[in-house]
């Protein structure tokens, strides 16, 4: 591996960490790992802004449920 070969790690908009690598066959891979969501982060407002809240906000009776229940 060469030195310039890991990229990261790097926060993205939609609340992951990535590291990428560049094999020395030149394939590019992408860890990404989740991080703990906080609601007052930015990451939740911009998640929020697009229509995507976390489970039981904004629901209205829908607290409590699993999240593929309202699509049922």
């Amino acid at each position: 591996m060469r030195p310039d070969s890991v990229d990261g790690p790097r926060d993205t908009p939609w609340n992951t960490r990535d590291v990428e690598v560049i094999t020395p066959e030149n394939a590019r891979i992408v860890f990404t790992a989740a991080k703990p969501f906080d609601p007052a982060s930015q990451e939740a407002r911009n998640l929020a802004a697009v229509g995507i809240t976390p489970p039981g906000v904004g629901r209205g009776d829908n607290v409590g449920r699993g999240d593929n229940e309202e699509h049922a």
